[in-house]
C-alpha cells in the first residue's frame, strides 16, 4: 500500500469526525464514496460552508507517530491543511495534545484496545 505524509488541523471547534480537502483526496486518487444522503456542513458562525453539500466520503488507514486506526473522512473545500481532525475524533481517543512539541498522545482505554 502506498504511505502518503501529510500534516492535520486538530480542531476543537469543529463538530465534524475527520474532514479531507477535495483536491488532495482526488490528486492522491483515494476512492471517494457517495453517502446515502449529502451532508450539510455549517462553519463557525452557523452558515453553511461555502463550498456546499458534502456528496463523498473516503476511509483510509490514518497513522500518527504509531497509532494506527481504519477513519471515514467527509471530502470537502478546505483551506491551508489537506486534513482536519474534528471534536469528535478527539473525543473518541481522548488524546492529549502537546501544543510546545506538535504532538499527539493516544493513552486511552479505546486507543489501547482499537488502535
Amino acid at each position: 500500500s502506498n504511505t502518503i505524509s501529510s500534516t492535520a488541523l486538530i480542531d476543537t471547534g469543529t463538530s465534524g469526525f475527520a474532514f479531507i480537502d477535495s483536491e488532495f483526496a482526488s490528486r492522491n486518487n483515494f476512492p471517494l464514496i457517495p453517502p446515502r444522503i449529502p451532508r450539510h456542513l455549517d462553519v463557525i458562525d452557523g452558515c453553511p460552508i461555502a463550498s456546499g453539500l458534502v456528496t463523498h466520503t473516503t476511509k483510509l488507514d490514518l497513522v500518527i507517530d504509531g497509532h494506527h486506526e481504519k477513519a471515514f473522512f467527509f471530502v470537502t473545500k478546505l483551506g491551508q491543511y489537506p486534513l482536519v481532525l474534528g471534536l469528535p475524533w478527539m473525543r473518541r481517543h481522548d488524546v492529549v495534545i502537546h501544543f510546545g512539541e506538535n504532538k499527539l498522545e493516544f493513552k486511552s482505554p479505546f486507543c489501547r484496545a482499537m488502535c
